[in-house]
């Protein structure tokens, strides 16, 4: 068993044979839980670790670590989803964005209010959207998966693309480079705006598309997870101002609480989602539309509990980057991709990339980069460590989400695919788009900041 571990091109079989395996079986009926399993059976053959050290102990621990990061937002998330639903806010939202903009351009609605929630950092911005994407979708007559890939692709720009948004990944990587949000905004704002573009014209494409062969809002999801309660008349929804409300709460509140007070992102997202759960349920006796039979909180509950079995599902697939990373065969191509003469920011590029492919998460990737490997690229006369910064943080968004990564299955379930329906849309949004605002980056650096 040892032998398989310390010999490089035994790992690396391993290590392709395991994340092979995986991606075959996502695209299969066998449940994901299921899936990591077998894969992180295949892939622990080649962990320097041990066998049973990598199947029973790294695996679990790296499950539970995405399960501490991610639980309590998730669960808060559901929450907001459940009100803002049952209240009609989502309903009020998506109608008059959709009358002041058009009909015929969902996408550009879809992107506006992205980012007025995304411009605060929320890290809770899936179910604070949600609800209002669904009901866009369904007043569009708009295939769910258009509206998943311009709000994932948007996600991704917003958060990690664009200057001065403190979320986790700006912050997290400012911090460590000794830099602040706010370097190399030229190339910032140039790149964001060809990652808007790309959104726009990408999903206005597919769209038309979905129309010319008859293809619309899926009423009845392929997964079963979120459900859309059906059309409600104009009379029995909120004002505009109450609606618009709880969008307030969240984004303003995450602001104040993030960049004034110092919170970190995660409990600066959940605290107003909180108060907006408790607002809206105590001021919405005419407006709130419940499931029969239940009284408000047990049908907040009932939609908090619908998410334990997808976030322990997500942790599983999440829980892989640790065993992965614990293999020769893992820290042989990030040498290889070190050692490359090329330019530093290419090179940076190509070693967090490296480093989210394997591992299927952008956040792991980057802080993997940057307590290994920051130092030597801080070393290099003259490079510019804003534009450094900025290609770190738009890499790690751009293949962290290939079939096996637990994003791609969370992002298609929460719409209502499978895996294999939804993911080409989930590769334009999260894979393709992020991509080529990278790669502009690199270009921009290497021309302005040579070195």
């Amino acid at each position: 068993m040892a032998f398989l571990a310390t010999n490089l091109t035994t790992s690396a079989l391993i290590l392709i044979a395991g994340m092979v395996l995986f991606i075959i079986l996502c695209f299969t009926k066998i449940p994901r839980i299921f899936s990591a399993l077998f894969a992180v059976a295949v892939i622990s053959l080649a962990s320097v670790n041990g066998y049973l050290q990598s199947l029973m102990v790294d695996w679990i621990q790296g499950t539970g670590s995405v399960v501490t990061a991610y639980l309590l937002v998730m669960l808060t998330g559901a929450a907001v989803g459940a009100v803002m639903m049952a209240t009609g806010c989502s309903d009020k939202l998506a109608r008059a964005i959709l009358n002041k903009v058009g009909r015929d351009k969902g996408p550009l609605v879809i992107m506006i209010i992205c980012f007025v929630v995304l411009v605060s950092g929320n890290t809770g911005h899936t179910w604070v959207l949600l609800p209002v994407l669904l009901s866009i979708c369904r007043e569009c007559d708009m295939p769910r998966g258009i509206g998943m890939m311009a709000y994932v692709a948007m996600v991704q720009i917003t958060q990690f693309d664009l200057v001065g948004i403190p979320g986790f990944p700006n912050v997290l990587v400012a911090q460590a480079l000794g830099v602040s949000l706010y370097e190399v905004p030229v190339m910032s704002i140039i790149e964001y705006v060809i990652g808007l573009v790309l959104v726009y014209v990408i999903s206005m494409i597919f769209w038309k598309s979905a129309k010319r062969k008859g293809k619309g809002f899926e009423v009845t999801p392929e997964v079963d997870f979120y459900q859309v309660p059906e059309e409600r008349p104009d009379d029995t929804l909120p004002s505009i101002w109450y609606a618009w409300m709880p969008v307030a709460i969240m984004v303003i509140g995450s602001f104040i609480l993030n960049m004034g007070l110092g919170w970190s992102s995660t409990f600066s997202a959940i605290v107003p989602q909180w108060i907006t759960v408790i607002v809206l349920t105590l001021t919405s006796r005419k407006t709130w539309i419940g499931k029969e039979g239940q009284t408000k909180l047990q049908q907040i509950f009932a939609s908090m509990e619908n998410v334990v079995p997808m976030m322990i599902t997500t942790a599983a697939i999440g829980g892989m980057a640790t065993v992965i990373s614990n293999t020769l065969a893992y820290d042989s191509a990030m040498n290889v991709l070190l050692n490359l003469n090329i330019s530093p920011y290419l090179c940076a590029f190509l070693v967090v990339a490296g480093i989210c492919v394997i591992t299927c998460d952008g956040i792991v990737g980057m802080q993997v980069f940057l307590s290994a490997m920051a130092e030597r690229f801080m070393s290099i006369p003259g490079i510019n460590l804003g534009a450094l910064h900025r290609i770190i943080v738009s890499t790690a968004c751009t293949v962290d989400s290939l079939p096996y990564s637990s994003s791609a299955y969370m992002y298609c379930s929460v719409f209502g695919y499978s895996l294999k329906s939804g993911w080409k849309y989930q590769f334009l949004g999260t894979v393709f788009i992020p991509l080529c605002t990278a790669l502009f980056a690199v270009v921009y650096s290497s021309i302005a900041w040579p070195c």
